[in-house]
């Protein structure tokens, strides 16, 4: 009789698996974890069960929303646990997920800072954090001083931001972590024994859980296609293998100033998590449609940044509108040279846009929306103006 071939160690552990209903501590586990359809919150994620019921797929709120019994809603105040003054006797704060913002009058001899009542009467040089300012008494009254852009305020100083506000993430299959709302540190919650860590929650295990794709790193060779692997009687057998996707990218134009321009060259995006923002960078191949003839040779540079969204987030955004977030546009064909004073790496800059984001990979994937109605001027202020419409973008991350 011939020897039986050993698995390979992934089969070994799979085949553990599939023999396992315990728990691991001895008890019985559930077939369902939820009701096909059900929605319910998890911090500001917004979960839907599965059909089968064994698993929650999560999406985030966003910065301009919260979740609320099972939906996400329009937040009242932004962001999260910010104070703020409404006059000097009177202190605000937003409410920790934005739901609505508390009023409070301050007693007397107390006067507003920041969003904090303070007493006039201090020791000079003691500081305290207000979110995203720092305080300083200077003996006589209060030296408010904000943060610079995206940094947060800790330990009576200004430092980078450590996570994303109100981001979930799994540390371990066993660990579950959430960023704070200030974004200055990592909530952890040890799951327990009959738990893991799925989407950054820890939820129930489930008997026969929902078969997860193989991820890429042990996918040998996968753009093979096929992988040879010995049977359990010592006989060759060919296995198909799931193929590579290959990222094909859709449209990526916009009509500047009446002529329309494809962007051919290069085409991509990034996020970058500490910052909170999404950048989208579109470049056209030299003389491809240039809507300003007398421009030699010219390439067609559009860069788009929002900055206070969360990775994942879907929806509308306007560069008129920074409540809660903020959207720069700016476009370069080639008016001023790269490193100008003045422009920087850009001729122009825009003052109102609409962007739309349809689609954005989590945590790889692809970006895919539009952007239109852009009004840009020249970042001399010289007069001039472009306008950008129809824009669409279909970029990898």
């Amino acid at each position: 009789m011939p020897a039986r071939a050993s698995l390979p160690p992934i089969f070994i552990t799979l085949f553990a698996a599939a023999c396992s209903s315990g728990g691991g501590n001895g008890t019985t586990l559930p077939d369902t974890i939820c009701t096909a359809g059900e929605a319910r919150c998890f911090a500001n994620y917004l979960g839907t069960c599965g059909e089968s019921g064994k698993k929650w797929d999560l999406i985030s709120c966003g910065a301009s929303q919260y979740c609320d019994q099972g939906a996400c809603r329009t937040r009242a105040c932004a962001p999260p646990g910010k104070g703020s003054c409404t006059d000097d006797a009177t202190a605000a704060r937003c409410n920790d997920n934005g739901s609505f913002k508390d009023t409070i009058p301050c007693e007397d001899g107390l006067k507003c800072y920041a969003g904090a009542c303070l007493s006039q009467t201090c020791n000079a040089g003691v500081t305290r954090c207000e979110y995203d300012t720092l305080v300083t008494c200077t003996g006589g009254g209060w030296k408010v001083e904000p943060c610079p852009d995206e940094k947060v305020c800790k330990d009576d100083a200004c430092v980078d931001r450590a996570c994303t506000p109100e981001e979930a993430r799994c540390a371990t299959d066993s660990v579950a972590i959430l960023c704070n709302i200030t974004g200055t540190e990592w909530i952890q919650t040890p799951c327990k024994p009959d738990e893991e860590c799925q989407s950054g929650f820890c939820f129930p295990r489930v008997a026969n859980p929902p078969v997860e794709p193989v991820p890429d790193a042990v996918q040998l060779e996968d753009t093979w296609g096929k992988l040879e692997l010995p049977d359990m009687s010592g006989k060759e057998i060919l296995e198909e293998m799931p193929k590579q996707e290959i990222y094909v990218p859709g449209q990526n134009k916009a009509t500047i100033n009446g002529t329309e321009v494809k962007f051919l060259q290069m085409h991509d995006s990034n996020w970058i998590s500490a910052d909170q923002m999404l950048m989208i960078n579109l470049i056209s191949k030299s003389m491809d449609g240039v809507p300003f003839p007398d421009v030699e040779d010219a390439k067609h540079n559009i860069e788009i940044r929002l900055k206070g969204i969360v990775e994942g987030q879907l929806g509308e955004f306007a560069c008129e509108d920074p409540s809660t977030y903020t959207v720069q546009l700016w476009y370069r064909y080639g008016k001023y040279p790269q490193g100008d004073e003045d422009c920087k790496n850009y001729d122009y800059q825009g003052t109102a846009c609409a962007v739309v984001i349809e689609e954005f990979g989590v945590p790889f994937g692809k970006i895919v929306g539009t952007f239109d109605n852009v009004q840009l001027e020249d970042c001399k202020g010289d007069g001039t103006t472009v306008q950008i419409t129809g824009g669409m973008f279909d970029v990898e991350r």
